[in-house]
């Protein structure tokens, strides 16, 4: 891992298996996770190997829990590929309960419906994904690159296929500008989804990113603690009454308060911790 290991911390002490490396997007203002990675698609006879090799160590056999699928976008390989993965995996290691991976939604949406139950088929179980906004404003803001229906598409299919479906939203991403808006959009767009996770990455400009660039030219007027706090708060508050996700800012040191609540009926004591 020459970028060293990332991973959502819901996967920690997963067994990582890559099956990309980097990211084929890559312009996304708020990251530098793999600005020094060139992009590649991994063979699918490497990543078996991988397992093979890993299968051979009795720690990993026999602690590993789970397994991630690697780097940014593990969906970018073909459903082909996926499965024959998977499968492999589940076969080498039998005790792991869950099976995850980071994915872009222009690459869930370039999946069929069959595609993606075949995947859930064999045994991938949760998508995490970067939604980041809902605000059309703040997606062009931040160079996303997909685009608020897009994302809609993506965890609508996600969900109708039957996969356990994590989202990342970030406050503050708007900046002062653009926060209200930012805030209703996010809300309109996670209640129409209705994912399994909502999870709150606050936004920190990040050195070496156009973000933090903009930051330091006064091109971008960053919220304050208080304002960040408040952002979290009004979004929770404003997702629909169809709602059903959990929400949680309680697994990021980055979120400056820890917060867990599954909608609807834990919706005002999340508000009251906020308050």
């Amino acid at each position: 891992f020459e970028t060293g290991v990332f991973r959502p911390p819901s996967e920690a002490g997963s067994l990582l298996v890559r099956v990309t490396r980097g990211c084929q997007w890559n312009r996304c203002t708020y990251c530098k996770m793999y600005r020094d990675v060139d992009f590649a698609l991994r063979h699918v006879d490497d990543v078996i190997a991988d397992i093979d090799a890993a299968a051979q160590i009795y720690d990993i056999l026999t602690r590993s829990d789970f397994d991630d699928l690697g780097d940014a976008d593990a969906l970018f390989a073909t459903a082909d590929d996926l499965v024959k993965i998977v499968k492999h995996l589940r076969e080498r290691f039998p005790t792991i309960k869950r099976v995850t991976t980071y994915a872009r939604s222009d690459s869930i949406n370039e999946k069929s419906l069959e595609e993606l139950k075949r995947l859930k088929f064999a045994g991938l179980d949760r998508l995490h994904v970067g939604l980041e906004t809902g605000s059309l404003k703040v997606t062009k803001l931040c160079r996303k690159g997909v685009l608020p229906e897009k994302q809609l598409a993506a965890g609508e299919k996600a969900m109708a296929a039957g996969f356990e479906y994590s989202v990342y939203v970030m406050p503050g991403l708007g900046g002062r500008e653009l926060s209200a808006d930012h805030v209703a959009e996010t809300a309109k767009l996670v209640t129409a989804v209705n994912p399994s996770f909502v999870r709150f990455r606050t936004y920190c400009p990040i050195p070496g990113t156009e973000g933090y660039d903009a930051l330091l030219n006064g091109d971008f007027e960053q919220l304050s603690e208080t304002e960040h706090v408040q952002e979290m708060r009004d979004m929770i508050a404003a997702l629909g009454p169809t709602c059903t996700s959990v929400v949680t800012a309680a697994d990021h040191i980055g979120n400056l308060v820890a917060v867990e609540a599954k909608l609807p009926r834990q919706r005002g004591a999340g508000l009251q911790c906020l308050d």
